[in-house]
């Protein structure tokens, strides 16, 4: 039965983002991102009660139809997307308040809700890629929002490592559909035997893989996020870390659940990228002196542990309960984690502009609230007995041993150990932000005075959405409170729910939380103070770069030598003495029959009307204010003649400027024309750098189409 009210949960927030352009106060501007993201989170507890399994198809777009279908998975994150969209709103009411031209940062806050909520709606692979490039491109603008230097060259990243992506996915997408008939979810899961086609088929969905997982940054596509997160504003970051990340994570599940459901191969593929990306970003976190950038990482290693949950569902098949539930659970808890833990960023980078540690060193020392809320997003994904992360890796963990009769011996005991070293990792590197911030002091005395004399820190609204979130982080510590919460979820899985639920406070689980803490000591003792400590002094004493030192290198390689070859081959041999051949033969036909005789004079004559009517309408506004200065009432006016602006900008703010007697307009309308200018060059840059992407991803695809 075909139900518009799921589509209501993508086009009201689509529609609202519209009406918010004409909304002239920007303080209006951010209650208005308020109350919408509210009505969301309204509108999807609403649905999920009330519509789960109901379907809605458009058809007569997207080559056939915009399918949606509110399925099991989608009615649990639908609700946890809406939630850390009011969230960040009301984070926002005190963290914009310094910025000024907010409208195209909320005109995109409210298209990227509806898309992400779209790509968990969506019913088959073309519609979530529609609403995940949607997506990409709405949240690129807040990488690029502060419009400097570093923020243009991580929107360029972002955007270069998304168009790449999208390419790869295309392409998979385009096999998947001329090989099975289908995109649609539900019937790639009745498809189960394609034998004939299985090389095909595994190397698309692993093309889909790297699509959704540039976004989820997984290595080695995760460069775009250390760079995204410091620039973005915080409120923005905590939505790219938490929410954004979990569309790729989803994309992932929806490929493995719909093709590769108990495919041991495909599920090893998946264990590999989940162990590289949990160690590497818990490594980069934890040599990190930046407060934004560690978390940033911290979320890439996270996705590595998420990303091992479904690598344990590809293997165990029907029996993969425990990792299904696991996977969900870190799913939600890390959106949770994130929100909060960023929100505390906002709340630091308000009231001292700075994110550096050695800057901001001391800031929470006496801040008793800010310091509890720290203290219990730490623990919740440090996965401390009593908060809701160590439910949901003790799952994924319970999984991985689950595996055991699967794969050898030593790859789970490999395995396990860079498990545990990289949750040792998380919890040693959340230390060093806590201690950081809140128990040392300032090297500079003058700056500590200054952060213990700030009381009003925080905004209530902030406070108050802060202590729900921690409190949802206590009350999921309960394991079978969040198991019996998130078994609706198994369905999507086509695996039973979570009947045996284990004795999560039993020495046998246990065993591994304390593991953790002895390798987080051993780190934060060891290496952290040894190594990220001179002096006195936070540094980052790695300062490699996958993207400047490998990436970009490697690209500039091929190019270079993709020219010679053509040079070689191309224009010297065939190239140049065909171009040659046929320009010297077009001459001399036109010669005979026509330049001569016509196409000379018309040329002329119209060259010197194109001259002439150019002449006059570059030379009409300087006319026009040169006119407007010599009337009569401008006496007393004749500094307006300077040019602040270009021609236009000046010519219609003097004249505002006359009949109104200010002089306000002129200047105004310049620094307008300067600020677009300068956002469409920095857009325009970062649209260079992603089109050297797509030809990179567009000369993958004809190569694989060539050889296939």
């Amino acid at each position: 039965m075909n139900n518009t009210f799921i589509c209501l949960l993508i086009f009201f927030p689509l529609i609202s983002s519209v009406a918010s352009l004409f909304i002239k106060d920007e303080q209006y501007g951010r209650i208005y991102a308020v109350i919408i993201s509210a009505a969301e989170l309204i509108l999807c507890v609403f649905a999920a009660i009330n519509y789960k399994g109901a379907v809605c198809e458009i058809t007569g777009v997207l080559a056939g139809s915009f399918a949606l279908k509110l399925n099991e998975l989608s009615c649990v994150y639908i609700i946890i997307i809406s939630g850390a969209w009011l969230v960040s709103a009301v984070v926002s009411l005190e963290y914009m308040h310094h910025y000024h031209n907010t409208k195209l940062y909320y005109f995109c806050y409210l298209i990227t809700l509806a898309m992400t909520v779209g790509v968990f709606l969506s019913a088959d692979f073309m519609s979530a890629f529609v609403c995940f490039e949607v997506m990409s491109f709405s949240s690129f603008v807040w990488v690029i929002f502060e419009e400097n230097d570093s923020s243009v060259y991580a929107a360029k990243t972002y955007l270069g490592v998304a168009i790449l992506g999208s390419m790869f996915m295309f392409l998979g997408m385009g096999i998947i559909s001329s090989r099975l008939g289908t995109l649609n979810f539900d019937e790639l899961r009745n498809i189960t035997i394609f034998q004939n086609d299985y090389s095909m088929i595994f190397a698309s969905g692993l093309m889909i893989v790297v699509g959704f997982g540039a976004k989820a940054a997984v290595f080695p596509l995760h460069v775009w996020l250390p760079k995204a997160h410091p620039v973005a504003p915080a409120p923005a970051s905590a939505l790219l870390s938490g929410l954004l990340t979990k569309v790729g994570i989803f994309g992932i599940i929806g490929v493995t659940a719909t093709m590769f459901y108990g495919n041991i191969d495909f599920g090893i593929v998946l264990w590999v990228l989940s162990l590289l990306t949990m160690f590497i970003g818990a490594f980069l976190a934890v040599m990190s002196d930046n407060f934004k950038r560690t978390l940033a990482c911290s979320s890439m290693s996270q996705i590595g542990f998420i990303l091992m949950g479904i690598s344990c569902y590809a293997i165990l098949g029907e029996e993969a309960s425990v990792a299904t539930t696991g996977t969900v659970g870190y799913m939600m808890n890390h959106s949770v984690f994130k929100c909060l833990l960023f929100s505390v960023a906002a709340v630091i980078y308000m009231n001292t502009h700075k994110l550096n540690l050695n800057d901001i060193r001391g800031f929470g020392r006496n801040k008793t609230i800010l310091k509890l809320i720290f203290l219990i997003g730490c623990l919740g994904i440090g996965a401390i007995p009593l908060f809701s992360g160590y439910i949901s890796k003790t799952l994924i963990h319970e999984a991985l041993l689950e595996c055991a009769h699967h794969l050898p011996d030593w790859v789970i005991s490999c395995s396990e150990l860079i498990f545990m070293i990289s949750g040792g990792c998380t919890i040693a590197y959340m230390s060093k932000l806590f201690v950081c911030v809140f128990v040392e002091k300032n090297d500079d005395a003058k700056v500590q005075e200054k952060y213990d004399g700030m009381k009003k820190y925080m905004s209530v609204p902030t406070t108050a959405v802060l202590l729900i979130l921690c409190g949802v982080i206590i009350i999921f510590g309960n394991g079978e409170f969040l198991i019996h919460t998130l078994n609706i979820a198994n369905a999507f899985f086509a695996v039973p729910e979570l009947h045996h639920i284990p004795h999560f406070f039993g020495w046998h689980e246990l065993q591994g939380a304390v593991k953790s803490i002895c390798i987080a000591a051993c780190v934060y003792l060891f290496v952290i103070r040894k190594f990220t400590l001179k002096g006195s002094k936070y540094v980052n004493p790695f300062s490699f770069d996958l993207q400047n030192n490998v990436y970009m290198p490697l690209i500039g390689i091929i190019t270079d030598t993709g020219h010679k070859i053509l040079s070689v081959f191309g224009e010297n041999k065939l190239s140049m003495p065909a171009a040659k051949a046929v320009m010297n033969t077009s001459y001399s036909v036109l010669s005979l029959f026509g330049e001569n005789i016509i196409t000379k004079p018309l040329s002329g004559f119209i060259m010197s009307v194109y001259g002439m009517i150019s002449n006059i309408i570059s030379s009409s506004l300087d006319a026009l204010v040169f006119i407007v200065n010599c009337l009569p009432f401008v006496k007393g006016h004749k500094e307006g003649s300077i040019h602040l602006g270009n021609s236009l900008s000046d010519a219609v703010g003097i004249i505002l400027d006359k009949f109104t007697h200010q002089d306000k307009f002129q200047i105004y309308l310049a620094e307008m024309e300067r600020n677009i200018s300068k956002t469409w060059n920095n857009i325009t840059n970062s649209f260079s750098y992603a089109l050297l992407m797509t030809v990179v991803g567009l000369s993958i695809v004809l190569l694989f189409v060539v050889i296939i």
